[in-house]
């Protein structure tokens, strides 16, 4: 569920390693197109009074709808629309991931005739919510010699970062390193690399990073600072590191969890 603290843009479940196809949808307009109505009712269906769900509908959206960069229509759009994702969902046995307007759904056949049921499936139940579906570029069909790609990162073999991503920050790191311009702060090329390594987090190479982390850790008895040395990073992306790979604790000396470490 895209925009929801704690979730990420990482998605689990958008194409699994067997999945054969995956059809990329678009939803037009997509907040405008979330009536207010729709926010009323879901309101009073928690147990808010006619008159508080009044007032919460007036206070989060805007002419009728949600507005479009609030920091509440991601979160309620998402409430309104379990329906909508457990109709599109429940019709076949795929992979279906829905961040906001973008609508993933992958499955294991590659035939043409399933992929036009499951564009004619999401269009029906998208109408039936008050929504349009996006046609020419923005539907689009993809096997698997192509690059799958779901929010922005690969999925047809795990979840990986784009290689051409990665190019691009070496170059940036490069071009820091260096003491050239580069599109990118140095505060921003560790933001960058922490969430790469946060994507990284299950793929094969995770456990060996999980290793050194730790082994940094006990190197550096602890220090957060000094195991960022040893492990040859700043500290703020050392620490996003830890908490990625659940070896994070506040308190001194409990950052290893696992028994046998000293």
């Amino acid at each position: 569920m895209g925009a929801t603290p704690w979730r990420d843009a990482a998605p689990p479940r958008a194409a699994a390693p067997q999945d054969e196809s995956v059809v990329k949808l678009d939803l037009i307009d997509f907040f405008g197109s979330t009536r207010a109505d729709r926010i009323e009712r879901y309101f009073r269906f928690v147990g808010w009074t006619e008159e508080a769900a009044g007032l919460l509908t007036r206070l989060t959206t805007y002419e009728g709808a949600l507005p479009q960069g609030a920091p509440t229509s991601p979160a309620l759009s998402n409430r309104v629309n379990y329906g909508l994702d457990a109709i599109i969902a429940g019709r076949y046995r795929v992979n279906y991931t829905r961040y906001a307007d973008d609508i993933t759904i992958s499955f294991r056949s590659d035939s043409p005739r399933i992929a036009r049921g499951v564009v004619q499936h999401v269009r029906r139940a998208a109408k039936r919510f008050g929504y349009r579906v996006h046609t020419g570029k923005k539907l689009r069909v993809l096997r698997r010699h192509q690059s799958q790609r779901v929010t922005g990162l690969v999925v047809n073999d795990g979840v990986r970062v784009p290689r051409e991503t990665r190019r691009w920050l070496r170059a940036v790191e490069h071009r820091l390193a260096t003491g050239k311009q580069a599109t990118l702060t140095r505060a921003e090329l560790e933001g960058w690399k922490a969430y790469v390594a946060f994507v990284d987090r299950t793929r094969p190479g995770a456990a060996r990073l999980r290793k050194r982390l730790q082994e940094a850790l006990v190197a550096s008895h602890h220090s957060l600072t000094y195991g960022a040395e040893h492990f040859g990073c700043s500290k703020r992306v050392f620490v996003a590191l830890l908490k990625h790979h659940g070896l994070w604790d506040p308190r001194p000396n409990r950052r290893v969890p696992e028994r046998g470490w000293n």
